[in-house]
């Protein structure tokens, strides 16, 4: 495969592909539509730019050799430049100064592209002289030798085996200025595809267009007119210098040859001249064809080509400005003969011709370039298989319709096999998804209408006959109504529960308060108890000290010594008595605080158990509003659906039947 240099560009930040460079170009397949944004295959491009004008999205943009040449020009490398003849129509009260200009930089001199283009004729006319061929492809455009190079290599013969006007004014240049021999040459080009020129023949070393000139002059403020005029060193181009026009080669051909200007097709514009050039192998064949075939890539030649200025102007204001410089150029002919003759305005121009023509020096040969067609066809059942894919399955869906780009069911199918695109982007892949999904949308819609239909009905019977089964809303409104009926009870319940543990409560207080008031009575009684101990004590020393008493009296003191111990068995007596109601007492008391404490841990108990009946009976009745609003929402519920089901119902009516006009409108 030969490489060829990038002179298109994409941005995928601003391609949407949407294919409107695919539909512009030519050869289409140089183009990969399969992703998200369209990128190009630089080795089947043939650079005529059509996609540049065709995409409204700013996503395509040319490449040219502007930042190279001003590398160049910072290196102070020695350089001349050649300017194109569309520089007229471009720059048409300017392009001298724009000279000036690019003398400031270093450019030492000016060659003018409409004298090679004179040049050019003289090599076309002694090569149809000498070898009488029976057709003759000119070359001026180096989009269209890509073409015939890259899709056409059966023409390759007929193309003219000459240079075009821009590498006869280089190759003039180098022959006969040797003072530029080793110079760089700067190329003032309307042309991206120049630079697949300058590779193939290896002349001109920098292919600026015009466009690149003006956006540098506007970016950097600088106003040509500041600088001086400076004219062609070889300025002797007559009407050459309308080469740039559709037809220029025509003119120019017929006043030296007017037998072969008759004999001249002129043809341009990409949407027909390479379908021309298609269909001119058979028209070759049975002798059809022309023998001067004058043909450009571009609608308004190369003055309106991808690198100009010119895109949105009228061809009359762009042909006016070049025809403004053929009459003057012709005019500056006839002036330079004293008798205005126009026969020796034409010996003079061949005089000049002649001085800078020399045969062999200007001689071009091409390259078959086929190698790089990578492009497979499909078998017939690959095609049925790739139809099937895009949803084709009958005549009637092979619409042609070139919303795609290619023109043609059948180029789509062959970019989907290569991979270069993909079904969905075919308009009746999508239409045909848009059916089928209208059908899908019409069938749920229908389904659900019948379905919201079947249940509104089944409600309404539900709520006049109770139908078990479809009574479960007026169910969940009875269970909630019960539900609130046992919480209203339960709360009821809580309630006399919280009443009862009061009451509880307020019998506990006063229980223990009397066992305190107990306990206290009963430490008195222990008091009096130990008084009564401590009497006995003391009566038990008396009667001891009687008995004493008694038995130092002898007889006389029988009977009291009798009361003595009488005295002493009470004070005993007393005293175990005494002792018993003491145990007693104190067993009281121990039982009485084990009361308080028991009193005390059940009074903390029925706290804790109001403190929960408490929450409970919160929590019951957060309940029993919540359950409260539940059944009026639920009621209200019932009612919205019963209303939206109605309303939803009668608006899936109306879908229904604007989709049954819709679809029956769609499959027509």
């Amino acid at each position: 495969m030969k490489e060829l240099s990038k002179v298109i560009e994409v941005d995928p930040e601003k391609c949407i592909n949407c294919h409107a460079c695919i539909a512009a170009c030519p050869v289409k397949f140089c183009n990969d539509g399969s992703g998200d944004y369209v990128t190009v295959n630089q080795n089947l491009c043939i650079g005529c730019g059509s996609c540049i004008i065709a995409c409204t999205h700013d996503a395509r943009k040319g490449v040219d050799d502007f930042h190279k040449w001003m590398d160049s020009i910072q290196a102070n490398e020695k350089m001349i430049a050649i300017s194109a003849p569309a520089i007229a129509s471009n720059f048409p009260s300017t392009y001298t100064h724009i000279h000036g200009w690019l003398q400031s930089l270093g450019v030492e001199d000016f060659f003018d592209v409409g004298f090679g283009a004179e040049l050019t004729v003289k090599s076309y006319l002694e090569y149809i002289k000498s070898q009488k061929p029976q057709t003759v492809i000119a070359q001026p455009c180096p989009a269209i030798v890509s073409y015939i190079e890259l899709y056409r290599k059966e023409l390759i013969p007929y193309l003219a085996p000459a240079d075009s006007p821009m590498l006869h004014a280089i190759k003039m240049v180098r022959e006969y200025y040797p003072e530029y021999k080793n110079h760089k040459v700067l190329v003032l080009s309307p042309c991206l595809a120049k630079r697949r020129e300058f590779d193939a023949t290896g002349l001109g070393d920098y292919n600026v267009t015009y466009a690149s000139l003006l956006e540098h002059l506007k970016r950097e403020n600088i106003n040509p007119l500041n600088f001086p005029q400076v004219s062609f060193t070889v300025d002797r181009a007559e009407r050459a210098v309308a080469f740039s026009s559709p037809g220029g080669l025509q003119q120019t051909v017929e006043r030296e040859n007017p037998e072969a200007a008759s004999r001249t097709r002129k043809i341009e514009g990409p949407e027909i001249v390479y379908e021309y050039l298609d269909k001119l192998p058979e028209m070759i064949e049975k002798d059809f064809s022309p023998l001067l075939i004058d043909c450009l890539n571009c609608e308004m030649g190369c003055n309106g080509g991808p690198g100009t200025l010119n895109q949105n102007k009228s061809p009359d204001e762009i042909e006016f400005h070049i025809e403004q410089r053929n009459k003057e150029m012709q005019e500056r002919y006839l002036k330079r003969n004293m008798f205005r003759s126009k026969a020796a305005a034409r010996r003079k121009i061949n005089r000049d011709i002649n001085k800078y023509w020399k045969e062999g020096l200007y001689t071009r040969i091409y390259l078959d370039r086929t190698e790089n067609d990578v492009i497979e066809q499909p078998t017939k059942s690959e095609f049925q298989e790739l139809y099937q894919q895009m949803r084709k399955y009958s005549e009637k869906d092979f619409l042609n319709c070139r919303a795609c780009g290619y023109g043609s069911c059948e180029k789509m199918a062959v970019a989907i096999f290569n991979n270069l695109n993909q079904p969905e982007n075919c308009f009746h892949y999508a239409h045909a998804s848009r059916i089928e999904m209208t059908n899908m949308i019409f069938d749920s819609i229908q389904d659900s209408t019948e379905r919201l239909s079947a249940a509104i009905q089944r409600l309404s019977e539900a709520n006049a006959n109770n139908d078990d089964e479809m009574v479960s809303i007026q169910k969940i409104a009875e269970i909630s109504r019960g539900m609130r009926a046992s919480i209203e009870d339960g709360l009821g319940y809580i309630k006399n529960t919280i009443n009862s543990m009061d009451s509880i409560r307020s019998n506990n207080d006063t229980t223990a308060e009397r066992t305190n008031v107990l306990h206290d009575h009963i430490k008195k009684i222990g008091d009096i108890v130990s008084i009564i101990s401590s009497i006995t004590d003391q009566t038990k020393i008396i009667a001891f000290n009687a008995e004493l008493e008694a038995s130092s009296a002898g007889e006389n003191s029988r009977n009291f010594e009798i009361v003595a111990a009488e005295i002493r068995r009470l004070a005993n007596s007393t005293g175990d008595s005494t002792k018993q109601i003491k145990d007693q007492i104190q067993e009281i008391q121990r039982s009485s605080k084990e009361l308080a404490k028991s009193k005390e841990e059940e009074q903390n108990s029925i706290s804790r158990g109001t403190e929960n009946a408490n929450n409970l009976q919160e929590v019951f009745s957060r309940l029993s509003d919540y359950s409260a609003e539940t059944d009026q929402k639920i009621d209200t519920w019932m009612q919205t659906q019963i209303d939206s089901f109605q309303q939803t119902l009668e608006e899936l009516k109306g879908i229904s039947r604007q989709m049954d006009e819709f679809r029956g409108k769609d499959t027509h």
